[in-house]
């Protein structure tokens, strides 16, 4: 009688043990799952920011660009404003 308490004390404990091993695989596959999926978002948001990176390249060239045609323009107006002045003197 001894042995078949003891038996059954064993058997609770196997019990138990393989319980929390399966719940330890399951939060295990259900971390691997979560860590593929960020992976994923984290590829796609790379490639966005990469993109977006890009974009606001060509934007600051376009813009230095922009503000070349206006210094330029400026410029070419002064000197006419200049030479207008020299004229009316």
């Amino acid at each position: 009688m001894l042995k078949l308490g003891t038996n059954n004390r064993m058997d609770t404990k196997l019990d138990l043990l393989t319980e929390k091993i399966e719940l330890l695989i399951t939060k295990l596959e259900n971390t691997q799952a979560e860590n593929k999926r960020l992976k994923e978002e984290n590829s796609t948001l790379s490639t966005d920011l990469q993109a977006y990176k890009q974009d606001y390249e060509t934007l600051k060239l376009s813009s230095t660009d922009k503000n070349e045609v206006v210094k330029t323009k400026l410029t070419t107006i002064l000197s006419r404003l200049d030479q207008l002045e020299e004229i009316a003197s």
